[in-house]
């Protein structure tokens, strides 16, 4: 089902461009709207176009970094990422983008230092703090890995994969009991969350053999 309010905007934003094709936040706006409706290949032609109108515009550069993302052209992704943060190093979504690209990559150390500098520029962005705890789980640091996941969730508490990865990582640190009360609370607030789900049914399996 549509988003009714998102296609008004989409359409009065076509409208807006129409009469003044030049207008960079208008542009801007309708590139975002796209994306809302995974329309990722218009969200890029617009990013583009207001890049076109503005070509410092660093955050231009990190949104189409995002929308190549969701079209499967990480190599684009990245170097818009790169972009992005050269006209403007303080841009923490830009260093937060190339960080998830890192770790994706299994560049673990680059990726840990893309977390913690967006957290140093954006400290309540809870999407670093649960990406830097990945890291640390994936690194065997489980403690850290909890801490940060605490803080993701302390931040935004209805963030469901950090209640889920929280809950993996008291899982790997054998505390089970809150495991299970991590996963539980992230499908408490995703239901169709199916990660979580399959790893409570194997604690609970677990805890029944016991």
């Amino acid at each position: 089902m549509k988003n009714v309010f998102i296609e008004t905007s989409i359409e009065s934003l076509k409208e807006v461009i129409r009469i003044k094709p030049d207008y960079l936040s208008a542009q801007y706006n309708l590139g975002f709207m796209y994306g809302k409706t995974g329309e990722h290949q218009k969200a890029i032609e617009c990013f583009k176009e207001a890049i076109r109108l503005k070509p410092d515009d660093a955050e231009a550069h990190c949104n189409l970094g995002f929308a190549y993302g969701e079209t499967g052209d990480h190599q684009k992704e990245m170097e818009c990422y790169k972009e992005a943060i050269r006209i403007n190093p303080d841009l923490a979504d830009a260093h937060c983008g190339l960080g998830r690209m890192y770790g994706e990559a299994g560049d673990n150390q680059k990726a840990m230092e893309c977390f913690e500098k967006t957290i140093r520029l954006k400290p309540a962005d809870a999407i670093a703090h649960n990406n830097l705890g990945f890291m640390y789980g994936k690194t065997g640091e489980h403690q850290k890995a909890i801490e940060c996941y605490n803080e993701a969730i302390y931040i935004e508490p209805d963030l469901a994969i950090a209640h889920y990865n929280l809950g993996v990582a008291y899982g790997q640190t054998g505390n089970n009991q809150k495991a299970m009360e991590c996963l539980k609370e992230a499908l408490r607030i995703q239901p169709d969350y199916a990660e979580a789900r399959d790893k409570l049914g194997k604690l609970e399996g677990i805890k029944q053999q016991n």
